[in-house]
């Protein structure tokens, strides 16, 4: 199992002085990431993915993954996932209706180390991305670190799309 994380921002931004002097100040650049994990469960590796396009029904839809025991299919045939370990978390909001999807974080509400242990929710919009990887040190799934729940509170369905990978 290999895997590839490649994050690539551009922008260019050209601004008239608000002096009315004749001048344009301009700013350009690109923020690019891009990592690639070959298999195994050291540094920089990964051997277990788990990947689900899902959808939440409106106004309070919620699914929980619990990491330590995720299951998939392939051709009808379900495909056991578990994680110790995670090192690549994406998830995006695929909706084309006005659709939030809310990653829910408290106390005792599971895998919230892998945003900094905040509390509330992380909201992606419509068309966003969340994105968390560690290429070293994999965030650590254990008893009380192993939910991810996703929460809808929009008035249309959300559609998502999950991917994580990590160690067994």
């Amino acid at each position: 199992m290999n895997a590839n994380i490649v994050i690539n921002s551009t922008w260019s931004q050209t601004d008239s002085n608000s002096l009315n002097i004749p001048t344009l100040f301009t700013d350009s650049g690109e923020i690019s990431y891009s990592k690639s994990y070959a298999s195994g469960t050291g540094p920089g590796q990964v051997n277990s993915v788990f990947h689900e396009v899902g959808v939440l029904a409106a106004s309070g839809g919620t699914k929980t993954y619990n990491l330590t025991d995720l299951s998939g299919s392939l051709f009808g045939n379900a495909i056991p996932s578990s994680f110790t370990g995670v090192k690549i978390f994406n998830l995006k909001n695929i909706s084309t209706q006005d659709a939030d999807l809310e990653v829910i974080l408290y106390s005792g509400s599971g895998f919230d180390a892998i945003f900094g242990e905040p509390t509330g929710s992380i909201v992606i919009t419509a068309s966003g991305m969340l994105s968390r990887n560690s290429y070293t040190n994999p965030f650590a799934v254990n008893s009380s670190e192993k939910f991810i729940i996703l929460q809808n509170n929009s008035s249309n369905a959300c559609y998502y799309d999950l991917l994580i990978q990590g160690n067994k």
